[in-house]
């Protein structure tokens, strides 16, 4: 026997009661039509931002005239990504990336072999609450990113910026640079190193985001 695929799911479930930023419209998941009630089918409405759950922004979130979802290559959220973990850190700095991608495979250059970077900071983990703090990128981080050759950032919180930044300096530096942004991945038990992403977004025109379907896949020996 072939050696078995693995697929392993890094989106949060969606389903009422999840927390919405600040803000935006929650998530709600309500019947339209149902077949418990005589309808000939069931149909359900949903209403929720486009940033829900885990979810791709485009560069038209920050950007003004930015390139909105349907522009973004498709390429850049199917391929391979390195996954990182940085616990205990309320700011990543790029020393912090550095040693990272050190010690999840051994090559402090990988941030720059076109790759997808995910980060594990376990600090997000308060559903059913939007946590009120938890672990983001500095600018310089941002920086150092735009300058690795990186395609794409992950992070397990609900933004690579911190909750008190409005100005979402972070979130400018990467789109301006060209990077996708996947926020609010679920990678509890996602051990570091190299898998391969999938995460596409709903094929939505003139919108600056959509949640994703993510998910790594790799191979895996039977025994």
């Amino acid at each position: 026997m072939g050696a078995a695929r693995v697929i392993r799911d890094i989106s949060r479930p969606l389903a009422n009661g999840f927390p919405a930023w600040p803000g935006d419209p929650p998530f709600a998941a309500e019947p339209a039509a149902s077949l418990a009630r005589g309808d000939p089918c069931s149909v359900t409405r949903l209403t929720m931002s486009a940033h829900a759950g885990t979810h791709l922004d485009a560069p038209s979130h920050v950007i003004p005239g930015g390139a909105s979802l349907e522009s973004l290559p498709l390429d850049l959220l199917v391929g391979l990504a390195l996954v990182v973990h940085v616990p205990g850190r309320s700011i990543i700095g790029p020393r912090d990336l550095e040693r990272a991608i050190l010690g999840a495979c051994g090559d402090p250059e990988a941030g720059r072999a076109d790759l997808r970077i995910l980060i594990r900071t376990e600090s997000a983990e308060t559903l059913p609450l939007m946590p009120a703090s938890f672990a983001s990128l500095s600018a310089e981080s941002a920086r150092w990113l735009v300058a690795s050759g990186a395609r794409l950032i992950g992070i397990d919180t609900p933004s690579v910026d911190a909750p008190d930044a409005p100005s979402l300096t972070v979130h400018r530096i990467l789109a301006s640079g060209g990077l996708a942004i996947l926020e609010w991945l679920d990678l509890r038990g996602v051990p570091p190193g190299i898998h391969q992403l999938i995460a596409l977004p709903l094929r939505l025109e003139g919108v600056e985001a959509s949640p994703v379907r993510a998910v790594l896949t790799g191979d895996r020996a039977p025994r």
